[in-house]
């Protein structure tokens, strides 16, 4: 029986370099310990690969990350500690979504209620509580949508660049987690990443900044959607800023396909 199961801890962990080197692991029940958070983007897909071979073999595998979409991915059971403690085990889903939960009650709890609402440069009005939610100890100042030959853009046609970039500001030192999310009007979340999905472990950060990610291709079926942004306390306890449904982007196209995603394709019939 294979049995996935991973750790949610906001203690940080340190480097465990030595899975680089795992494959002497060739018995029926191996336990892993891995931590994605540290490493390159390449040592990262190898760990997923290897975390793969592993499934194959009809190993356990015990996943440390703070990622709840990885956890959910990846596990069937999941176990949260907090400063060594036991907060919640059972079935990933159910943990992950406490484990989500909590922070969203987190950041409503630090969201200062008296922020006036201001406006983005695009003429959208940002509220407290209503698409703006976080302590603000860092602040999205802007976000730019922007083409493959970096013209600013609310429309691209399916398939074609997208680059973003977000400014902030940062009142305190601080070494955050930045996220961006593609969802439809109906809230239905499209797809999902953020700097610490990616192993992009930021220095401290204090002051005004820019970061940008750069989508080489967005393959989405034709339609409207907004990026979402946020920008996050390093363990994912509580959003500094987040704003939610502000920024528009309409991808463009013919397609009479129905779904979320539109990869590169074509049909070929072939008869004998």
């Amino acid at each position: 029986m294979t049995h996935k199961q991973a750790f949610l801890s906001p203690d940080k962990l340190s480097a465990t370099a030595r899975l680089r080197d795992a494959a002497y692991l060739r018995d029926l029940w191996h336990v892993t310990l891995l931590v994605l958070t540290v490493g390159d983007i390449p040592f990262q897909r190898k760990c997923l690969e290897r975390i793969a071979q592993f499934k194959k073999q009809g190993c356990a595998v015990v996943l440390v990350s703070h990622e709840a979409a990885l956890v959910r991915q990846m596990c069937d059971q999941a176990l949260w500690l907090r400063h060594g403690e036991v907060v919640a085990q059972g079935e990933a889903d159910i943990v992950v979504g406490q484990y989500v939960a909590e922070m969203t009650a987190e950041t409503k709890r630090r969201t200062p209620q008296d922020q006036p609402p201001i406006l983005t440069p695009g003429g959208t009005e940002l509220a407290i509580n209503k698409n703006r939610f976080g302590s603000l100890e860092a602040e999205v100042t802007g976000v730019n949508l922007c083409d493959a030959q970096n013209r600013p853009a609310t429309e691209i046609t399916s398939g074609q660049p997208l680059n973003v970039t977000i400014s902030y500001q940062a009142s305190i030192p601080m070494a955050p987690i930045f996220g961006l999310t593609i969802s439809r009007p109906d809230g239905f979340i499209c797809y999902d990443t953020s700097t610490a999905a990616t192993g992009l472990a930021t220095p401290t950060l204090t002051g005004n900044g820019q970061i940008l990610l750069s989508l080489e291709r967005l393959d989405l079926i034709p339609g409207d959607y907004f990026v979402d942004v946020g920008i996050y306390e390093h363990n994912w306890a509580y959003a500094y800023d987040y704003h939610w449904h502000v920024y528009p982007l309409t991808v463009a196209g013919n397609s009479l396909e129905k779904g979320v995603l539109r990869p590169p394709h074509r049909w070929e019939l072939q008869v004998p």
